[in-house]
């Protein structure tokens, strides 16, 4: 787990318009301007993305049948990469940033591909990546029950809701204009250690063993105020309306790791996530079957699906206080690409909510 030359780069501050998600080119300049190109600027709730130049003006748009609800990407050849809300059970009523469609349009906004997964406990949320072999990363959200908890080590007194909602990593190659194959996955719930219950396998000392999740560092210090939600509710990240039949109960208690940026490193065949509610970066390895994904062994780096790298919160694995913890709620995590200054580095937004020094 040790990365002597990575250095992760922090913005602290606040989003200034909330609801607005822009998208860059991913160039800078090292004279501290940006440098010419094009952004692409969304807003949550709305179907249009807009291209635009670098004095505001809009110079292309696509429009889908579905609103914006996670990332998105302008491909080199000019197809347009998106996911998209579908929202039709309870499970989208609680649970923020849960997308269910990705959807790929040429130049002139024709649908050239689809892929949906909206199950009523699992499905797509947040972030996408598309891969140099034409293949697409997408975040699952996944529902657990109190019994598959308590299986894991989880301490029966520290579950206040119904489920509990964990991460996975699925690798779609598309086929067909709908759909696709899931070739690759990768999931948190595999690599759960817990220092609660002997008798479980997965029974550890927390500290020793950073490459795992403790499953019992759930609970989220950020509590969700009643104006919080209303305001999430208002830019279209959580749907709200009618009663909460949810598993959340309009708590965000069991919102556990919201897995909230993806990307991938092809030199390392390593991917980036931004974990926001454990206030961590994770990098894993990619180079893994499936099968050895869910274990700690294989892959290049021969740890199988372990995290290889975590930075930003010591105290979710027992090596450090609050005075240790460096993120808060973090967004937008990416490797910062050759040529940049900086490159091969992180590059994250932190949010700063809940820092006791203020935004």
């Amino acid at each position: 787990m040790k990365h002597s030359k990575l250095t992760v780069f922090v913005c602290i501050a606040l989003i200034a318009a909330a609801g607005c998600e822009r998208q860059d080119d991913g160039r800078a300049s090292a004279s501290g301007t940006s440098s010419e190109g094009f952004m692409l600027v969304q807003k949550f709730g709305t179907t249009v993305t807009d291209l635009i130049d670098m004095k505001g003006r809009t110079v292309h748009q696509w429009e889908s049948q579905y609103r914006l609800k996670g990332g998105s990407h302008l491909l080199e050849n000019g197809d347009f990469l998106k996911s998209g809300f579908i929202g039709q059970n309870a499970f989208y009523r609680d649970c923020p940033g849960l997308t269910g469609v990705v959807e790929r349009m040429d130049w002139d906004g024709r649908l050239l591909w689809s892929c949906t997964l909206a199950e009523e406990f699992r499905a797509l949320h947040h972030d996408i990546e598309p891969l140099p072999n034409g293949n697409i990363l997408m975040l699952v959200m996944n529902a657990k029950s109190p019994e598959d908890q308590m299986v894991r080590g989880r301490d029966p007194a520290r579950i206040k809701a119904e489920d509990l909602w964990i991460d996975s990593i699925i690798e779609v190659k598309p086929a067909g204009p709908k759909g696709g194959e899931i070739v690759w996955e990768w999931r948190i719930w595999d690599h759960m250690i817990q220092d609660f219950d002997p008798s479980k396998k997965n029974h550890g000392v927390v500290a020793d063993h950073p490459e795992r999740v403790d499953i019992n560092f759930i609970e989220n210090p950020v509590p969700l105020t009643p104006a919080a939600m209303r305001q999430m509710q208002s830019i279209g990240y959580v749907s709200g309306g009618g009663e909460r039949t949810g598993p959340q109960q309009g708590m965000r208690a069991p919102d556990w790791t919201h897995l909230n940026a993806i990307r991938y490193n092809a030199a390392l065949d390593q991917i980036l996530i931004s974990v926001r509610s454990l206030h961590e970066l994770w990098i894993i390895d990619h180079s893994t079957t499936t099968a050895e994904a869910a274990t700690d062994k294989g892959g290049r780096q021969g740890k199988g699906g372990g995290i290889l790298y975590r930075w930003g919160n010591p105290q979710a694995y027992h090596r450090g206080g609050p005075s240790d913890q460096k993120l808060f709620v973090q967004h937008d995590a990416q490797w910062i690409k050759a040529g940049l200054p900086g490159a091969g580095n992180i590059l994250v937004f932190n949010n700063g909510e809940g820092r006791k020094d203020g935004a």
